[in-house]
């Protein structure tokens, strides 16, 4: 894989790691991961996902050129009878 990808891979598994059993890490685009919190309180997972970005914020991976990640981060709540692609993406554009 190329350092980009190299470099979500590696996101990814950090992310994996650090998140509670019942939570999902999941490839969204080329470069965006999504986590799922089921039954996350607000205010909890607003703090664990600055956690997490904290987490992500010092890797780099160099292969043939140094990649650092950059992490923007959202917080959307939805309801289970919500489309879950939908409110992913209500959390992408804000």
């Amino acid at each position: 894989p190329d350092t980009a990808e190299a470099l979500v891979v590696n996101v990814a598994g950090v992310l994996e790691s650090a998140v509670r059993a019942h939570d999902r890490v999941f490839r969204w685009g080329p470069d965006e991961l999504l986590i799922v919190m089921p039954r996350a309180v607000a205010g909890i997972a607003r703090n664990r996902v600055e956690f997490l970005a904290g987490r992500v914020a010092p890797l780099t991976v160099a292969r043939g050129g140094s990649v650092r990640a950059e992490t923007a981060v959202s917080v959307q709540f939805f309801s289970g009878g919500e489309d879950l692609g939908a409110a992913a993406l209500k959390a992408s554009a804000s």
